[in-house]
């Protein structure tokens, strides 16, 4: 209708043009003397247009605000479908090759005393060994020795146990396997010095070479250096199992190892995920479960949580997390795709799934609406 009523308009502006024209001639032929009815109809004709035209400018600021509306309404929109959420909650079981974190405050790693077959140390600034063992042999002041490690295996008849492995606060702390031999693992961290405490009995080769045999059970204090990573390899005893400190507070969780490829300036750095497999569990989003595979990536910009359960088990490391995590990604480089959820998942999942359906109604009422009214066609 609004299409005919332009049209009309525009006809009835050529008839009032017409007609002056029309009218002008004859005034000019007649002397300027006019009949006053086809003036009274020139003038009832010009009104009649400014009505039909005055409503031409509502239609235009209509317009404006229409678009105004719809360009809102389509970044709402975009932003519920594809926008994503900056945190989320995630629960995270899964078996591992490696791991790292870093530590919030200041807690043992160990709840309790571990039994080993054998342990290598790395990265140590002191070694207190008990009173009467000629170990390290001493050296001159001027030589300024300071042993920076200590490897000790246990033989027939000895005991070794490892207990108060406590790094400081914020350091970083990464567990691996480092042999085929499912008891052989490591544990370093690298951070504010710490102190290790080994008890010992029986007898002991230090270092593979030294044989030591301490008569009755003795306690070797270690420190170490926190300008250096500290290493910590370990072979369980046979009838002995690792579980680390339950309820630790970490952040930056990490499940890749970096390899570096090359030497020099040519160098580069490439990461491998330790993903062996497991569930992660999205919280919010009425804890749906994504199964991960063997070798999947997954990524996270920022996380912190809780370790509840971290063990060794057949060779395998198995994680229990939970945190709130920003950032999270899986995928192969430029193949990369982001796992958070967007808003709209979320809204759903809060009990707004009524929400999001009248939203859309209402979303393509008004946008139909608006292109009708766009192309000047009224309802």
């Amino acid at each position: 209708m609004s299409r005919s009523k332009n049209s009309l308009l525009k006809d009835l502006r050529g008839l009032i043009e017409a007609q002056a024209v029309q009218l002008g001639v004859e005034a000019r032929s007649r002397r300027g003397r006019i009949p006053p009815h086809q003036v009274e109809r020139l003038e009832s004709l010009e009104k009649l247009a400014g009505l039909l035209a005055r409503r031409e400018p509502n239609l235009k600021r209509r317009r404006l605000l229409l678009s105004a509306v719809l360009i809102v309404t389509a970044a709402c929109t975009s932003w519920l479908l594809f926008g994503r959420k900056a945190y989320t909650t995630v629960l995270a079981e899964m078996r591992l090759s490696e791991t790292g974190f870093e530590l919030v405050g200041e807690r043992s790693l160990l709840d309790r005393e571990v039994s080993v077959s054998e342990i290598s140390v790395s990265g140590l600034s002191h070694i207190e060994m008990p009173a009467g063992t000629q170990y390290p042999a001493p050296s001159p002041p001027s030589l300024g020795h300071r042993p920076s490690a200590l490897a000790i295996e246990v033989r027939e008849g000895g005991r070794l146990s490892l207990g108060g492995l406590t790094p400081g606060a914020g350091a970083r702390v990464t567990v691996s396997n480092i042999s085929t031999r499912p008891s052989r693992f490591r544990i370093a961290f690298k951070g504010p010095a710490a102190s290790l405490r080994l008890a010992v009995a029986g007898p002991m080769r230090l270092d593979r070479s030294k044989e030591v045999v301490f008569s009755y059970p003795q306690v070797i204090l270690l420190e170490t250096d926190s300008a250096t990573e500290t290493m910590v390899d370990l072979t369980l005893r046979l009838d002995e199992t690792l579980e680390l400190a339950s309820h630790l507070p970490v952040r930056n969780l990490a499940l890749y190892r970096v390899h570096e490829e090359g030497n020099g300036l040519g160098a580069r750095a490439t990461a491998e995920s330790t993903i062996l497999g497991g569930n992660l569990i999205l919280e919010e989003i009425n804890s749906s479960e994504r199964r991960l595979r063997l070798g999947e990536p997954l990524t996270f910009q920022r996380s912190e949580g809780v370790i509840q359960a971290l063990r060794l088990k057949e060779g395998e490391w198995l994680l229990d997390f939970e945190g709130r995590v920003c950032g999270m990604e899986t995928g192969f480089r430029e193949r990369r795709r982001s796992l958070m959820p967007t808003h709209g998942q979320w809204l759903r999942a809060q009990d707004g799934g009524a929400w999001l359906f009248w939203g859309a109604a209402f979303y393509l009422v008004g946008l139909a609406y608006g292109v009708l009214t766009w192309l000047g066609i009224e309802i």
